[in-house]
């Protein structure tokens, strides 16, 4: 097992192309499956993205892990993942640099999107996790489900989960996966996984469609494990 940090703190403007790519995707997906019943219009959608890919947006980025041929579990800690408004004080408290076990905690935001990605083995499957936990006071949550989607390439199709427990939680501070150990996110990689593209694993966790404030999430880690 192995456990990565991050203790980069911007990002430049040149990488929103793709990311407006990668975001309008999962937008898509959102608004053409079963995912976008009941949920906004493309306009106020459209209305929030033009915030989400202004360069100037404060976020945290994440690198992308290579995978050792050894290696079946990848642990990502809070300064691993890029978080939306991350770099943000009113809106996000990360750990300090030389104390990466910590957690994220989430203050508040209308747009929940905590992102990464690593390097995977082609003919293998993988398990995707998050572990978290609840503060007291915790707002926002009840009847809004979080999603924790992965994709293996740029091109490849989305797989997600609904996780719909985070309000029944807020009576404990104790760390919890998501999704729960029986209900497991796992993703096969194709056998052409080694093609230049294909062998990355992006995954992340959304909340993005209601645009109603929510606070009081802390993000401990995620745990991407080799199962097959």
């Amino acid at each position: 097992m192995s456990e990565r940090n991050t203790n980069e703190s911007a990002i430049q403007g040149k990488q929103y192309a793709s990311e407006k790519t990668y975001c309008w995707s999962f937008l898509d997906l959102l608004l053409e499956s079963s995912l976008s019943r009941g949920t906004p219009t493309r306009q106020p959608i459209e209305a929030s993205m033009d915030l989400l890919l202004d360069p100037s947006l404060s976020r945290v980025p994440g690198p992308s892990f290579p995978s050792r041929a050894d290696e079946t579990e990848i642990t990502i800690r809070p300064r691993g993942f890029n978080i939306v408004w991350g770099n943000d004080t009113r809106y996000w408290q990360l750990p300090e640099k030389n104390k990466e076990t910590e957690v994220a905690e989430l203050k508040q935001v209308s747009w929940l999107e905590i992102t990464g990605s690593v390097d995977v083995k082609a003919g293998k499957t993988y398990a995707i996790e998050f572990q978290v936990s609840m503060k007291p006071d915790a707002f926002g949550w009840r009847g809004r489900p979080v999603f924790l989607m992965a994709k293996v390439g740029k091109k490849g199709k989305y797989i997600w989960k609904t996780i719909t427990t985070l309000d029944e939680k807020r009576t404990s501070t104790a760390a919890f996966s998501i999704p729960g150990t029986n209900s497991q996110l796992t993703i096969p990689v194709p056998n052409n996984a080694n093609v230049p593209d294909n062998n990355k694993l992006f995954f992340g966790l959304y909340e993005v469609w209601s645009g109603k404030w929510k606070g009081g999430l802390l993000i401990h880690k995620a745990i991407i494990k080799e199962i097959k």
